[in-house]
């Protein structure tokens, strides 16, 4: 980032890292400058959502999974690279995803 700032990759990176470690604040810092530099970024919403999710605000999740989406991400398959489905995301995270965001993140 220090030999590259406009490297959206690197914040990207950054951003996982912190989510991994529980930096949410710092994570979705990181997400959302990786999508500055490259609007396009379709994992980069759809981690940035994850993250929404894990600070319940689900508006923002929502929006930040549909672009991934629309982007053509497979949205289900990133989200089971981190948990086993909903019911898992909810047990470890003491949180109850709404309907709509679970609709999402489910195979038809």
């Amino acid at each position: 980032i220090e030999r590259n700032p406009d490297f959206a990759t690197a914040y990207y990176n950054r951003g996982t890292a912190y989510r991994q470690k529980g930096e949410l604040d710092n994570a979705i810092n990181d997400f959302t400058t990786a999508i500055e530099r490259n609007p396009d970024f379709a994992d980069a919403y759809c981690n940035r959502g994850e993250v929404w999710m894990h600070l319940s605000e689900w508006n923002k999740a929502k929006a930040d999974l549909t672009l991934a989406k629309n982007m053509g991400l497979d949205i289900i398959a990133s989200f089971q690279h981190d948990y086993e489905n909903v019911a898992d995301f909810e047990q470890k995270n003491g949180v109850t995803v709404p309907e709509d965001i679970t609709g999402m993140l489910t195979s038809e």
